[in-house]
């Protein structure tokens, strides 16, 4: 909003950047006459915008429609410095162990971003015996993580084995503990017209250069990225986290390695800052 009224007052002309939806937001709780102002702000404020920018083309695409705007695609990214070392030519292998370690860093959202699909895999393959206590833990490092504690107490109480929660750590100290892990997980809900909704921990998480996992309600824009780049799998339900749980379990107990390649790293450097940062230049000398 002080985007539109600076410009306005000194006549020149801006672009309006979307990290998520306003009105529209899925948090968001406003019904009725307050979901209506909410509208009604969002298309005032936007009347006088050269361009839209956002995070995936999904969003972009339906903010340009509802703005009448030019709408360019600027996804999250990740600050180089956060993985400065340059992946050898043949690859950079990574070794798997037991217990295998799966790491979660970031806030949980009840009924919307919670690690459910992933527990409701390891709870199944216990239940079967193909996992046993001591061969899978998950480390849950969260904002609300007295939330989360009682949440997986209550709603798994005989994977007490399986898991440990934490309260939030400084981003360094994040970034450290995400290069530790075997498999780093993040789950990002959507529903119908939310598509575009990703995650700034998505992006982190590839900067890491390990294997990602990220539980999804139905294909978006994320999914487009995983498959891109190559460096993370999308899950859709319990059935697709068993058998990558499985698959890294089995080679972990065989002390397997697994390749990083170093083409998948060229592909990633795209969702950097300094990838993103180019895209917007271009963008702003276009409509500035």
């Amino acid at each position: 909003m002080m985007a539109a009224i600076l410009a306005r007052m000194l006549r020149i002309p801006w672009v309006a950047y979307f990290g998520d939806y306003w009105a529209d937001n899925h948090f968001s709780t406003k019904t009725g006459i307050l979901y209506q102002f909410e509208k009604t702000m969002e298309r005032k404020v936007m009347s006088g915008a050269s361009a839209i920018v956002s995070i995936s083309e999904p969003m972009a695409s339906h903010l340009g429609r509802v703005h009448n705007k030019p709408a360019s695609v600027v996804t999250n990214c990740f600050p180089l410095e956060t993985n400065e070392t340059p992946v050898p030519l043949e690859g950079e292998w990574i070794d798997l162990k037991i217990p295998l370690r799966i790491l979660f860093t970031g806030r949980v959202y009840p009924d919307l971003r919670m690690p459910d699909m992933l527990m409701d895999a390891i709870a199944e393959l216990r239940q079967r015996g193909d996992v046993v206590d001591g061969e899978v833990l998950v480390e849950f490092y969260c904002p609300n993580h007295d939330f989360l504690e009682k949440w997986l107490a209550n709603t798994y109480p005989d994977l007490s084995a399986m898991y440990k929660v934490f309260p939030p750590v400084s981003l360094n100290e994040s970034l450290r503990l995400q290069k530790e892990a075997d498999i780093l997980y993040a789950s990002i809900w959507f529903g119908p017209g939310h598509e575009g909704v990703t995650s700034s921990k998505f992006f982190e998480y590839l900067a890491a250069r390990r294997k990602v996992w990220v539980s999804l309600a139905g294909p978006g824009a994320l999914t487009k990225i995983c498959r891109r780049t190559d460096a993370a799998a999308d899950l859709y339900n319990v059935d697709d986290c068993k058998l990558h749980l499985m698959q890294a379990l089995e080679m972990a107990r065989d002390g397997k390695s697994y390749l990083y390649p170093q083409d998948r790293w060229q592909k990633v450097l795209e969702y950097s800052c300094a990838g993103q940062s180019r895209k917007l230049s271009m963008i702003l000398t276009e409509y500035i």
